[in-house]
């Protein structure tokens, strides 16, 4: 026997047992999504939080939310509501439901 043929019988017996080790491929179940409230954000997130204190009637001020949401502020969050999706307009008084 060549080496040719001691290599062939080698890669031969290497795909062999390479074929004989694959898994098959399990199907993930996906979680279910995180209800969201009107806004989008998750049910009980601090965001969440901010968006159930604003009304159309009574303004809000940043010490309320961050006073409500446990000290943290919500300027980047409010803004985004602002700029982005048009849903709070800022007053003097605080911010409101457009």
């Amino acid at each position: 026997m060549g080496k040719s043929t001691k290599t062939a019988q080698k890669s031969a017996a290497k795909s062999a047992t390479v074929s004989k080790g694959k898994k098959e491929a399990t199907k993930t179940e996906k979680k279910p999504a995180a209800p969201v409230d009107s806004f989008g954000s998750r049910i009980g997130s601090d965001h969440a939080i901010a968006n159930a204190m604003l009304s159309k009637k009574v303004p809000v001020t940043m010490k309320e939310i961050v006073a409500k949401t446990g000290g943290k502020t919500m300027y980047n969050h409010i803004n985004f509501l602002i700029r982005e999706k048009k849903l709070v307009k800022k007053t003097k008084d605080g911010y409101l439901l457009a």
